[in-house]
């Protein structure tokens, strides 16, 4: 069966990006404090591409169970839609990684080198049996109980050859029933652990975001999504998103790109937390002009805490800038 967010974690994976391009080695501080709020059980997988990093984090972080995986020339953090599904079985389902944005990094001899240092990273760590899903299939745009998945209609234009066969090859593979829902037109990524996330089979966290005209669409767009999870009896609690209307630079098909078809930032984005058994870590962000910010820093973490999660808050800032949050660069075992 399929592992969930919730699911016991043992293992995680996360990169230290000391020796990674210009964009990414600048964020080696942002990754010395989320280390350093990872529980202490939690045993990690480093990935790093140089000698140096690895020793340095290890010495940073004397006193935490850590192992370094070195993979020359590696250049990835978004390990939530690289590294594919965790069966909790010692085996892992990869589906194709084939980004329809970013198309200057995404290159077929790049996702070529990246796919053959996946395979790297699993020998050097877990050693877990890897089955080839054949689908074209992100990692963030799958949201699982593990009895249904949420996933949006994307995946029918990443696997048009497929058609709606994407369904059975899903049930088939994962064990899981895919509910498919629409993607929201605003957003390029169109993953769904943008405004998803399970806290059990059956508490359900959808985004909820404040009543502005640049969000309204979006608004509607969230109350589509709680339509269709009260179709499954799910009990929905809101976590509070507060999007920055700013785009990646870069994020869509030339290094400098900023046309309206860019990735989204993430700022903003709390549901993208990374659960750690009974650890919540919680993104706080900075937002721009906007007073309330410290009331979205506090009231998701509220929520969180009185549910009865341990809830540790993390700016995320920097990360965000580049599309994505705490899920977005972690893989867990």
């Amino acid at each position: 069966m399929i592992k969930t967010d919730f699911s016991e974690v043992k293992d995680l994976f996360l990169v230290y990006p000391e020796g990674f391009d210009k964009v990414h080695s600048q964020l080696t501080g942002f990754y010395k404090k989320l280390l350093g709020v990872i529980p202490q059980e939690i045993h990690l997988f480093i990935i790093v591409n140089n000698e140096k990093a690895g020793i340095k984090i290890k010495s940073h972080y004397p006193n935490k169970n850590i192992d370094i995986i070195p993979i020359p020339n590696f250049n990835e953090i978004w390990l939530r839609d690289i590294m594919g599904f965790n069966t909790g079985e010692n085996r892992i389902y990869k589906p194709i990684y084939s980004p329809d944005y970013c198309k200057y990094i995404y290159t077929a001899g790049y996702l070529e080198i990246v796919n053959r240092q996946l395979k790297e990273i699993i020998e050097k760590s877990t050693k877990a049996e890897i089955i080839e899903l054949p689908i074209v299939l992100d990692g963030g745009n799958l949201i699982t109980n593990g009895e249904i998945g949420f996933i949006t209609d994307k995946i029918y234009n990443d696997n048009k050859e497929l058609g709606k066969n994407v369904k059975s090859i899903i049930r088939n593979y994962l064990g899981i029933e895919p509910i498919i829902i629409k993607s929201n037109k605003n957003d390029k990524l169109s993953h769904t652990d943008g405004y998803m996330a399970f806290l059990n089979k059956k508490k359900i966290c959808i985004s909820q975001y404040p009543e502005i005209a640049f969000l309204k669409d979006d608004n509607k767009y969230l109350e589509a999504i709680r339509q269709e999870t009260a179709k499954h009896s799910l009990e929905t609690i809101k976590i509070y998103d507060r999007p920055v209307a700013e785009k990646v630079i870069g994020g869509g098909n030339a290094e400098n790109d900023k046309s309206k078809d860019c990735l989204s930032s993430a700022r903003g984005i709390y549901i993208n937390f990374l659960r750690l058994n009974d650890t919540i870590i919680l993104p706080e962000y900075s937002i721009p002009g906007y007073k309330k910010a410290i009331e979205y820093n506090t009231i998701n973490k509220q929520a969180l805490t009185n549910l009865g999660y341990k809830v540790i808050t993390i700016n995320c800032d920097e990360i965000a800038r580049l599309g994505g949050s705490l899920r977005c660069i972690t893989f867990t075992n």
